[in-house]
């Protein structure tokens, strides 16, 4: 397992200070766990965490003041933009199981949308408790047999080798919708073909007899 090297980080920066650091792709941090008293702030390399959660996953080793610590990347804070503004790091104990949230990956065609349904995802992500070396990338939904008006939920999952749910089993993950019926439109009265609806002409009053010479 590779690890990522972080800097010890000052507290009592300035705001416009901290954008410079992340200008630099030096990107704050903290690091916490229940062994620890408090948080510990530190920067990391943005391009060098990247890396790091594409070849080990968001459970990696983090050097932290001289000792390497086991970790897991729990939360990435990004900007509207989608550039990094914080990343929040779980202390891990080795050995020790823990609770992760874990994606939710949908794979198959289900009987309901073959049969015109829609499939929508009512949650990501759940929650699950085992070792760190066990936790995956994702878990994977096989959602084939759901049909329209169907729903599968977590307990419906299979879960790897080594793993247990860790919230409830009614937790719903995704739903097959009836298609949307489209509204009936208003019946138009047309004229027969060839032919033309002509408005009716209102007759004009008739005229008064003219008033006789004397």
């Amino acid at each position: 397992m590779g690890s990522l090297s972080s800097e010890n980080r000052e507290l009592g920066f300035s705001k416009g200070q901290m954008n410079k650091f992340r200008k630099q792709g030096r990107i704050p941090a903290v690091v916490f766990g229940k062994n620890r008293d408090q948080s510990w702030p530190i920067f990391v390399n943005w391009v060098a965490f990247q890396k790091c959660l594409s070849s080990e996953g968001k459970v990696f080793q983090l050097e932290v003041n001289g000792k390497v610590e086991l970790v897991n990347a729990k939360v990435v804070d990004l900007t509207p933009m989608g550039k990094p503004e914080h990343i929040s790091f779980h202390q891990l104990v080795r050995g020790e199981a823990s609770v992760f949230k874990v994606p939710v990956n949908l794979v198959g065609e289900s009987v309901g949308e073959k049969a015109g349904g829609v499939i929508q995802a009512v949650e990501s992500q759940i929650s699950v408790k085992g070792m760190p070396k066990n936790i995956p990338e994702n878990i994977e939904l096989d959602i084939s047999s759901l049909e329209i008006g169907q729903n599968l939920t977590a307990g419906d999952l299979k879960l790897p080798t080594g793993l247990e749910l860790a919230q409830e089993t009614d937790l719903n993950l995704v739903v097959c919708q009836a298609p949307k019926q489209e509204e009936a439109e208003e019946e138009v009265a047309l004229a027969p073909e060839g032919e033309a609806l002509e408005a009716p002409v209102a007759e004009a009053p008739a005229e008064a007899p003219a008033e006789e010479k004397k």
